[in-house]
């Protein structure tokens, strides 16, 4: 049996992002690509990545092709607090560059765990592929996180100035701009990104907007609007209006999360109000909210047109932006669907409505 204590051996535990993983087609690859970033692992809830906290944390950051994986044995390790059989396994990469740390030769092996019969979020590293590895310790070293031990990137990009996270989100971008990547590769690239607010991730998820695979490019808007930025909305709004849209519900509601959630930007209030005439109530509802979010007396007209809507949900959020808006605290409902009072918080709006001008 391997110690708790040993440096093989972590404890899992936090929670999952609201996005979805699942994207229809090549789905297959793109889960796989989510799993690793951290979504679901076999129903274990995965905390999301911390790219800053893993740089941080890892004693060496290496770039390169992983050579060889290799099962060394078997034992029995802790996993989340219960005593479960684990695989040993040993790897080699042959390293073309050192982002943190020294390395005294051109391949570097290291050692992990994997559980053996369910992952508990515990992963991995492709053999043959092309990866930023993140270690600890000394030679055979060890994963600095267990369950983000590696990112993508691409063999021959040139060499990038900056500290060591500036030069990681440089490579993990540069996969987006890669012609030889592969739609899996592109899709782990935006999910690395998505919780990355500097200018180069931004840029780099912009560049997967022009891609031909609908999923590559609808990821990367939703990544986009999640932090209130708007050259992922056309994108949006065309695949939100569709009559009949061609790519997964989850993708969907990626898309619609990220707009109720990070656009504020009163620049969007023209979009938003076409997507509130959306016949899916989830789109609306998601306009509105972004809406409120925005919080510009602009969107005061169109938030008057909100409280006409069929779904009770949208008429609540549209009074409570008006609410907010026009600084009539008395007047913001303050529950959801409160028994008896919708109908006059909204006769309240209406008539003002009527009378404002």
């Amino acid at each position: 049996m391997v110690s708790i204590n040993n440096p093989l051996c972590r404890s899992l535990a936090d929670d999952i992002a609201p996005p979805q993983a699942r994207l229809g087609r090549a789905a297959g690859m793109m889960v796989a690509a989510a799993l690793a970033i951290g979504q679901l692992a076999y129903g274990t809830p995965v905390r999301p990545l911390d790219l800053n906290a893993l740089t941080e944390s890892a004693d060496v950051i290496v770039v390169g092709r992983v050579s060889s994986i290799t099962q060394v044995g078997k034992t029995d390790a802790e996993v989340r607090g219960i005593l479960k059989p684990v695989r040993i396994l040993r790897g080699e990469m042959s390293v073309d560059t050192v982002l943190k740390g020294k390395v005294e030769a051109s391949d570097v092996a290291f050692s992990y765990l994997l559980p053996i019969e369910e992952s508990f979020g515990y992963r991995g590293v492709p053999p043959n592929s092309y990866r930023i590895l993140f270690l600890k310790g000394k030679p055979p070293y060890t994963f600095a996180d267990p369950f983000y031990p590696s990112l993508v990137a691409s063999a021959g990009e040139p060499a990038i100035s900056g500290n060591v996270f500036d030069k990681v989100v440089a490579i993990v971008g540069s996969v987006l701009r890669d012609n030889h990547a592969n739609v899996e590769q592109k899709y782990e690239a935006i999910l690395v990104l998505r919780d990355v607010r500097t200018p180069a991730a931004t840029q780099a998820l912009r560049s997967a907007l022009s891609e031909p695979v609908p999923e590559l490019r609808l990821s990367a808007a939703a990544a986009l609007l999640f932090r209130n930025d708007l050259t992922g909305l056309r994108v949006a709004e065309e695949n939100l209006l569709a009559t009949n849209p061609t790519v997964s519900s989850d993708l969907l509601h990626n898309l619609t999360y990220a707009l109720g959630r990070g656009v504020k930007d009163d620049a969007a209030i023209p979009a938003l109000t076409r997507l509130l005439q959306s016949p899916a109530t989830k789109v609306r509802r998601a306009a509105v909210l972004a809406l409120v979010h925005v919080g510009s007396q602009s969107a005061i007209d169109v938030l008057v047109l909100a409280l006409a809507d069929r779904d009770p949900q949208i008429r609540h959020y549209a009074m409570v932006g008006l609410a907010d808006l026009t600084n009539q605290p008395e007047w913001r409902p303050s529950q959801e669907g409160e028994h008896g009072s919708e109908l006059r918080y909204l006769s309240y709006w209406r008539d003002w409505a009527r009378t404002r001008h």
